[in-house]
């Protein structure tokens, strides 16, 4: 279940805008744990984290999870989160919105981390599965089984044409920056399937 809560009255533009620099993101997640009575603590910045605005936070159980902010208005990452749950329901790995919480003009998203490699320039060991390993692996058992390929999205928080070429290099067939418009991503998972039925 997600969950999800409102702490402020804001205007949204709708504009993605989410920036997070090292060293605004620990007196922010302070900010976060005061609007929403959490204790999370701010572990450090995710890779590229200046630009994907992704920080690394951890619960009070112990539990790890990344730290993104939108301008989105709330109702469009409540949605993503169940598209989630509907990808995760069908047996793929896909993170869960584990909170979704209004701060000011944010919407503030806490999602699972995944297990993995290690948090890179990070202040403990912290194992994470990226997305391009993910695929790898996905491919390699394909390619063993003689499956036909599995529809791939690439839904990521960097928007640079060298993650755009290396994931449709790595085997995504598709690549869409995060937060993404619900109906959007819809929309290309439904074209997807099409095309995959026609061919």
């Amino acid at each position: 279940m997600i969950n999800r809560r409102w702490f402020s009255a804001a205007g949204h533009t709708g504009i993605p805008a989410g920036r997070l620099r090292g060293d605004e993101a620990g007196s922010f997640v302070r900010c976060l744990n005061g609007h929403s009575g959490s204790q999370f603590t701010f572990l450090g910045m995710a890779e590229l984290g200046e630009t994907n605005a992704a920080a690394y936070v951890q619960w009070p159980d112990g539990r790890h999870s990344v730290l993104t902010r939108t301008r989105y208005p709330i109702e469009h990452l409540t949605r993503i989160a169940e598209i989630l749950e509907l990808i995760r329901a069908a047996g793929i790995p896909a993170p869960r919105y584990e909170l979704i919480v209004q701060v000011h003009s944010w919407t503030v998203v806490i999602q699972e981390r995944l297990p993995g490699s290690p948090l890179a320039g990070g202040h403990i060991d912290l194992p994470m599965m990226d997305g391009f390993y993910l695929i790898q692996r996905l491919r390699d058992h394909e390619i063993r089984g003689n499956l036909t390929p599995s529809i791939a999205i690439a839904l990521t928080g960097h928007d640079g044409d060298e993650y755009r070429l290396r994931s449709i290099g790595e085997g995504f067939h598709h690549f869409m920056t995060k937060p993404a418009h619900p109906d959007a991503l819809v929309t290309l998972i439904q074209q997807s399937l099409s095309s995959r039925e026609l061919s």
